[in-house]
């Protein structure tokens, strides 16, 4: 994704790269895909004498924190604190050069995605929907989507997750999957109506327009936050 080419001139570049998920260390597969081409472009920068700022860090928000934590009996604090350590000293000896390298549990971090939530509720660029969504009675919590399994409806993989076949690919919701393989750790989900505030992408369309993707993306509205 980038955007379209124009002939201006930039006074200052931000360069910035995929968070790793602080569940687990990088691996051979992140550096050669995303941060060595990231860094050996700044280092380009820098050579030219540009103003430039290379800003990474660690992803600790997420369902794949939660399920390792759950499975090894700790918190998600424990295993995002003994990931992010390693992950940060495995940049730091490969020598990628990031000018700040921080976390996603940082103050500035939820100050700034909250003023940015709060921006976009109140420009009305959310849509309130009450649905049926997967309840664990063990923890008395609603689930996402991930802490789900079952039998794809696309290729028949009987261990695909409630967002994503890792076996075909292909996006799911977990609504579609046939209730008697559906299953969350040890215990059995049951569904209760719930609020959840959807992103409506349509409503942005605008910047779709300035943006090329190389492909047309498809303008589906996306639950970001559970009430």
């Amino acid at each position: 994704m980038k955007y379209i080419e124009t002939d201006n001139k930039f006074n200052r570049y931000c360069v910035t790269t995929a968070l790793p998920y602080a569940n687990g260390p990088v691996h051979i597969g992140h550096l050669a895909g995303v941060y060595v081409p990231a860094d050996i472009y700044v280092r380009y920068l820098r050579m030219m004498n540009e103003d430039v700022l290379f800003i990474g860090g660690s992803d600790e928000h997420g369902v794949p924190i939660t399920i390792k934590a759950r499975n090894e009996g700790v918190t998600p604090q424990d295993i995002v604190d003994r990931y992010h350590t390693i992950i940060k000293q495995s940049f730091q000896d490969l020598g990628i050069s990031f000018d700040i390298y921080s976390r996603t549990s940082s103050k500035i971090h939820a100050e700034t995605a909250s003023a940015f939530f709060k921006d976009l509720y109140e420009k009305g660029k959310f849509i309130e929907k009450t649905s049926q969504q997967y309840y664990d009675e063990e923890t008395k919590t609603f689930l996402a989507d991930r802490y789900i399994t079952g039998t794809c409806p696309h290729c028949g993989n009987e261990k695909a997750y409630g967002d994503q076949c890792e076996a075909c690919g292909t996006s799911l919701s977990a609504n579609r999957f046939n209730q008697s393989k559906i299953y969350t750790f040890r215990t059995r989900a049951s569904t209760k109506r719930n609020k959840a505030l959807v992103f409506a992408i349509r409503r942005i369309r605008n910047l779709y327009e300035r943006m090329d993707f190389g492909f047309t993306p498809r303008m589906e509205n996306k639950r970001i936050w559970t009430m």
